[in-house]
C-alpha cells in the first residue's frame, strides 16, 4: 500500500526575505531518452536530448491539475522522482513499461504570470528531464501525462503523485535530514522516513546500502520497489533524496543486465560537479553546493573493486582544495571510526586513506553509515557521524575507539541545521526523542 503524503502544498519551508529577480526567459528543458541495453549503461546516465522550449498556460489554475485523467496501460517502472533542485532548476526522472512520449507539467503554487509550465518529451521508456529558469523558493506541483489522450501512469497499480516540490532558498539556514542503511523496506524505515517527511527539511541525504536484497533471483525493480520507493514515498513526493551507493548496492544480486541496478534508480544528473572518468567507468561521485556549502559525495567502495579510484581520489583532493566554499561536508559509505562488532576492520583503509586528506580543507563534519547504529567520533577538530540505523537490523557495539564521543545501538534519523556560522547535528530515534546532540562551530 503506498503511502499518503502529509505535506501541505503551501508548506515551502522558511520563506526568504530577498527573492531571486524574476526573468522573463521561459523555462528550459531537456529530457533523456531510453537506455536500450546494458552496455549504455556504464554511462550511469540517459542520454540526454534537447526538446522545445516549454510552453505556458496563462491560467495556472485551469487544467491538468483540477480534472481527473484516465489510468492508462502504460505504468511506471521507476516512478516519478526529483533528482536534483536548486534555485533555478529542477531534474526528474522516471522509467516507463512501454515506450511512450508525453508531457511533464509544473505548476506554480503562487498564483503569478509564470503559469503552468508544459515540458514534452519523446518517446522512449528511460526519462530524465531538466527543467531550467524557475523560481527561487516556489513551490511546484508535477505530474506526468502520457500520449495525446493524457493517461496517468501508475506504480504498483496505485497513484504516484503530484509531486511538489519547492526550489532552494536563495538565503538562510539549510535543514537536512540524514538515513542511511535502510535497506529492506521494514516498519522501522517507514517510521523513519515519515518523521523526517513531517519535518521543514531542504533535502534528505542517504549514506548508502540503499536496497538489500539479501537472495539471488530477485527481480531488482521489485526489489527497489518494496525496499526503497514504497516506504520512501513521504519523502520522495516532495524532496531530493541524494545518495551515494553502499557495498550492498554492489551485491552481485542486485545487478541488472550486469550493472548496479543503484546506477539505473539514480543516474548522472547535470547541475553537479562530477569528476571525468575513462569511457565505460562507472563513478558515482559528485558534488554540489547550497548557501556556501559543498556537499561531496564520495563511493568507498573504491577501495573494494568499484570503478575510478584514481580519478576519484585527485577529483577530491581538487573539491577540498577549492577557496570557493565557506565549508565541505563530504559523505561517503564506511566511515573511517567505529566501535562495532561486525566488520570494523572495513573501515581502516578509509582511515589510513583519506583521513589526512580531509583535515587539508574546511570540513567540519563527515557523514557515513554501514555499521549500523549511531556513532559519533571526533578527530583533529572534525566530527564523524555514522548514520546507519535506517532500519530495525542494528549490529552489536564493543569498546569505544579514542575518536568516539557517542555510541548507540538504536535505529534513528539524523538532522543537520546549516547556518549563521555553525552546524548543529541531532540525532533521532524512532518516537522522535534525542539521543545525540552536538554543535560545531
Amino acid at each position: 500500500m503506498l503511502l499518503a503524503l502529509a505535506v501541505s502544498l503551501a508548506s515551502c519551508r522558511a520563506p526568504s526575505t530577498m527573492q531571486a529577480e524574476e526573468s522573463s526567459t521561459p523555462p528550459l528543458a531537456t529530457a533523456g531518452t531510453e537506455m536500450v541495453d546494458g552496455n549504455s549503461l556504464q554511462t550511469a546516465s540517459p542520454t540526454l536530448e534537447p526538446v522545445s522550449t516549454p510552453t505556458l498556460e496563462p491560467d495556472p489554475q485551469t487544467q491538468p491539475f483540477d480534472v481527473p485523467h484516465p489510468v492508462g496501460d502504460i505504468h511506471y517502472r521507476l516512478p516519478l522522482t526529483i533528482q536534483y533542485v536548486d534555485e533555478v532548476s529542477a531534474t526528474f526522472h522516471f522509467e516507463l513499461s512501454q515506450p511512450a512520449s508525453g508531457i511533464l507539467y509544473l505548476r506554480p503554487e503562487i498564483d503569478d504570470d509564470e503559469g503552468i509550465i508544459q515540458v514534452p518529451f519523446s518517446e522512449g521508456l528511460m526519462q530524465q528531464i531538466r527543467v531550467e529558469g524557475l523560481q527561487a523558493d516556489h513551490m511546484y506541483e508535477v505530474m506526468v501525462l502520457l500520449g495525446e489522450e493524457g493517461t496517468l501512469p501508475q506504480f504498483l497499480d496505485q497513484a504516484w503523485g503530484p509531486l511538489q516540490i519547492c526550489t532552494a532558498r536563495s538565503e538562510g539556514p539549510l535543514r537536512i535530514g540524514v538515513i542511511g542503511d535502510a535497506s529492506f523496506g521494514d516498519s522501522v524505515s517507514v517510521q523513519l522516513v515519515q518523521r523526517l517527511a513531517e519535518m521543514e527539511l531542504d533535502f534528505v541525504i542517504h549514506v548508502g546500502d540503499v536496497v538489500d536484497v539479501l537472495e539471488y533471483g530477485v527481480d531488482p525493480y521489485e526489489a527497489y520497489a518494496y525496499g526503497y520507493y514504497v516506504p520512501f514515498e513521504p519523502l520522495l513526493m516532495q524532496m531530493p533524496v541524494y545518495s551515494i551507493p553502499g557495498n550492498h548496492d554492489y551485491d552481485a544480486d542486485i545487478l541488472f543486465e550486469g550493472v548496479p541496478f543503484y546506477f539505473r534508480a539514480f543516474p548522472a544528473f547535470d547541475g553537479v560537479m562530477r569528476p571525468e572518468g575513462e569511457p565505460g567507468e562507472q563513478i558515482a561521485a559528485y558534488a554540489f553546493s547550497r548557501g556556501g556549502v559543498q556537499f561531496l559525495f564520495l563511493d568507498s567502495q573504491v577501495f573494494y573493486g568499484a570503478d575510478g579510484r584514481d580519478v576519484q581520489d585527485a577529483w577530491m583532493r581538487e573539491r577540498l582544495e577549492d577557496p570557493a566554499y565557506d565549508m565541505t561536508i563530504p559523505i561517503f559509505h564506511i566511515g573511517p571510526f567505529t566501535c562495532s562488532t561486525v566488520h570494523p576492520e572495513e573501515s581502516l583503509v578509509v582511515r589510513t586513506s583519506w583521513v589526512h586528506r580531509l583535515q587539508t580543507g574546511r570540513v567540519p563534519l563527515v557523514l557515513s553509515g554501514h555499521y549500523h547504529g549511531y556513532e559519533r567520533a571526533e578527530d583533529a577538530d572534525i566530527t564523524y557521524v555514522i548514520s546507519a540505523g535506517g532500519s530495525e537490523i542494528l549490529y552489536a557495539q564493543g569498546p569505544w575507539l579514542p575518536e568516539t564521543r557517542a555510541a548507540q545501538r538504536v535505529s534513528h534519523v539524523v538532522v543537520l541545521e546549516i547556518g549563521y556560522g555553525q552546524v548543529s547535528v541531532e540525532a533521532l530515534d524512532v518516537s522522535g526523542n534525542p539521543i545525540d546532540a552536538v554543535t560545531l562551530p
